[in-house]
């Protein structure tokens, strides 16, 4: 199932936050400012995650990464002279302005405390710390209540066109951890790789879980670094617009974002 042609731009799913010229001011945020990209949750972070750091004084310009930025098929790590240092590695960069920073967390990095910095043009923000999990999983939103997900031909799942019982879906997260073979750091993935975790994921609708072979594909998306997709089959008895959660072992993305479907009673004669 191949990701949709608007997929570009969901590593840039978060609103941009403007500031004032730098000038010599050095990169100010925090720990509670450095959240997961996808649900902007704050010490829900895992290696290979789409991350983002909300601040002020992050930049001179906004700046988006672009073809011409990627070298030998990988992200840069440094845009616009902005560098974020993980665990003192530099991290692969996909967004920059002057109150945010869009960065993807080195997938070679394991559980644990690291220091996260950023510098812009060798000026240096604070050194802070946060935690890493095995998994972090978070679904990317439409909006503040809908998850991102396709039909299987690639077609948005959303109230106009919902998903239907007995059919499949593909849910777009990030957070899923390492994969098998591991990803190569900046890389855009060339082909699919399954989680290392993958028996352990479970989608729930309603708190429920779905039946435990519902998943058939947990892996990287190809074409992108950090996103990853869930390929699932939707059961025969399926609620309205229920509330989605992501589960791997027991980290789990937020309960509060729905899935748009037709339940059986919408498509009964």
């Amino acid at each position: 199932m191949a990701a949709a042609s608007w997929l570009p731009a969901i590593a840039l799913l978060v609103p941009c936050l403007w500031s004032q010229n730098p000038g010599t001011l050095a990169p100010s945020y925090s720990e509670e400012s450095i959240v997961n990209a996808a649900d902007h949750r704050a010490g829900h972070l895992a290696p290979n995650t789409l991350a983002t750091i909300y601040g002020s004084h992050l930049s001179w310009e906004q700046r988006a990464v672009g073809v011409a930025d990627l070298r030998g098929g990988a992200l840069p790590d440094r845009l616009a002279g902005v560098t974020v240092l993980v665990a003192n590695i530099p991290a692969p960069v996909l967004f920059v302005s002057p109150g945010q920073v869009n960065f993807l967390i080195p997938p070679s990095l394991r559980p644990g405390q690291v220091t996260v910095r950023v510098q812009r043009d060798g000026t240096a923000g604070p050194a802070v710390r946060i935690p890493l999990a095995e998994t972090a999983p978070a679904a990317f939103q439409l909006d503040a209540t809908t998850v991102i997900a396709t039909h299987p031909d690639g077609s948005l799942i959303d109230g106009t066109h919902p998903a239907e019982p007995g059919g499949a879906a593909v849910l777009y997260v990030t957070g899923l951890g390492r994969t098998d073979p591991d990803q190569v750091p900046g890389a855009l993935a060339l082909y699919p790789a399954r989680i290392v975790a993958e028996r352990s994921v479970r989608i729930l609708f309603d708190g429920e879980p779905l039946a435990d072979d519902s998943v058939f594909y947990a892996g990287v998306t190809p074409g992108f670094a950090g996103l990853y997709q869930i390929n699932f089959w939707l059961p025969d008895a399926l609620p309205e617009d229920p509330l989605l959660q992501v589960r791997v072992s027991e980290s789990a993305s937020v309960g509060t974002v729905r899935f748009p479907t037709r339940p059986v009673s919408a498509t009964s004669p």
